[in-house]
């Protein structure tokens, strides 16, 4: 994509937007394993950078998806959780609904779009709030990223949106 700015300043793009492009299994990338992480196949960290700096030289900005609904079945805290049940430190982490989880016929636990492999995060919780207020904030001071466009916004829960609002305005 380096390659072409010069084409997209030519046509005239003045922002980017990215969906997820965070370390995950699938083609899709919203089912998150790693959110400080991009995932290999768009590349690595330094070309991010890199990207991210000759946009600004062209005046385009840059926003990422950030996907604070639901994360990966892989996502260290939901492994946790599969691992220790009950005693997971992770267990308020997720809407589960009762132990041992179960996946068939349908998930016991909340999930983006019933997918069993996308559970939805509790965002009411004070520590996924800040886990993803940290996430949020990495991106920005890290990498000089522009924005965030929230994915399925009208899920998560409507105080944690206002508070990430007003906690990156900086």
């Amino acid at each position: 994509m380096i390659d072409h700015l010069d084409y997209l300043e030519e046509l005239g793009i003045t922002g980017i937007y990215f969906t997820p492009i965070f370390k995950a299994t699938s083609n899709h990338k919203y089912d998150t394993i790693d959110y400080f992480e991009i995932d290999p196949q768009f590349g690595d960290k330094e070309t991010f950078r890199e990207l991210i700096q000759k946009c600004h030289e062209r005046g385009i900005r840059v926003m990422l998806d950030a996907v604070f609904n639901h994360s990966g079945y892989y996502f260290e805290p939901f492994q946790d959780v599969l691992k220790h049940g009950e005693k997971s430190k992770y267990k308020d982490w997720f809407h589960i609904k009762e132990f041992p989880l179960q996946f068939e016929p349908r998930p016991n636990y909340d999930t983006f779009g019933f997918v069993p492999e996308m559970p939805k995060l509790n965002t009411e919780n004070a520590a996924v709030k800040q886990y993803l207020l940290d996430v949020a904030k990495y991106w920005i001071e890290e990498f000089d990223i522009d924005g965030w466009r929230l994915d399925v916004a009208n899920e998560i829960d409507h105080h944690f949106g206002v508070s990430l609002d007003r906690k990156l305005r900086l």
